[in-house]
């Protein structure tokens, strides 16, 4: 006779515990109900309206009308009657997309920024348990790191506590809610995902396969810098962890990304010289204390807003 295993209503307490448990463990399982939980907090924005610049960039922007004018796209800043230097190509492209499938209904639009905080926010976790478990086992390799991690559920439960927080945390309202901000998304999205391709492919064995998912990183890391220029601080993030917190990584492989990452940001900087129309260096005339001033205050008011979210 063939045991059957036992139903939930058969199993104790303590054992059901420990069954659901197990189950909880799973990272698929959690990605899923990060997302579920990313798109819910953000659901009531689906029925917003265009606002500000959303009326621009995604209903009169002449970009976004056709996907024949992706090439467009990379060769004018964001807004073209304006002495903006905004270069956010990847932003216009979404936008395409968005008008394709949806005309000019705001609700796919909106669709769309929720999908890709969902998405941001999963990948969030992924990283931050390839990140947290480096610090954790620093002498050992990518691939035995992901064996490791499964002996060590304190480590995945904090890297999901911390992406479940950032995914539900209101400071992010202006980059959800809003259809224009979009660029700190997809700039998230794409420079986390570069990183995570990175954590791939040094884990993988075989060299066709690794130096395809180091291409994809790379594109992915410029994808970044295209959606917004901020991206350019997950390039030093991701040096400072390699060469400071990776152990088990060769002098060669160190300046091989150090290498990729300054040809990555030349790229982009080529880029940027694209756009017909040069804009105006608005802050030109602005002095350096004033400048540093202002960069302080910013920094200042994020840090308050992320602890004390009140007058968003």
């Amino acid at each position: 006779m063939i045991d059957k295993p036992p139903s939930f209503q058969s199993l104790r307490p303590a054992a059901l515990f420990r069954t659901a448990a197990k189950y909880a463990r799973r990272t698929w399982l959690q990605c899923t109900f990060l997302a579920l939980i990313s798109f819910g907090a953000r659901f009531p924005s689906l029925q917003g309206q265009r606002i500000w610049d959303d009326q621009y960039l995604a209903l009169e922007n002449p970009f976004i009308k056709s996907p024949l004018l992706i090439i467009e796209a990379f060769r004018h800043y964001l807004f073209l009657e304006s002495f903006s230097s905004h270069y956010r190509p990847m932003q216009n492209i979404s936008y395409m997309f968005d008008y394709f499938f949806w005309n000019t209904d705001a609700y796919g639009f909106h669709l769309t920024n929720i999908l890709l905080h969902a998405g941001c926010a999963v990948l969030l976790y992924l990283l931050l348990k390839n990140v947290i478990g480096s610090l954790w086992f620093r002498g050992a390799s990518p691939k035995e790191r992901s064996r490791l991690l499964l002996r060590v559920p304190v480590i995945s439960l904090t890297a999901f506590l911390m992406a479940l927080l950032w995914a539900v945390h209101p400071v992010h309202s202006a980059a959800i809610d809003y259809i224009s901000g979009r660029a700190d998304s997809l700039a998230f999205f794409f420079a986390a995902a570069a990183w995570l391709l990175t954590f791939r492919g040094r884990a993988e064995q075989r060299p066709r396969w690794r130096y395809a998912l180091f291409a994809l990183a790379a594109i992915s890391a410029l994808s970044a810098l295209l959606s917004r220029e901020i991206a350019a601080i997950w390039f030093a993030l991701f040096l400072i962890h390699l060469l400071l917190v990776e152990r088990n990584v060769s002098m060669r492989s160190r300046i091989a990304a150090l290498t990729a990452c300054v040809l990555l940001l030349g790229i982009y900087a080529g880029f940027r010289h694209l756009p017909v129309q040069r804009a105006l260096p608005s802050a030109s005339g602005w002095p350096m204390p004033m400048r540093v001033a202002l960069v302080a205050r910013s920094l200042g008011d994020y840090t308050r807003l992320l602890l004390f979210p009140r007058n968003l």
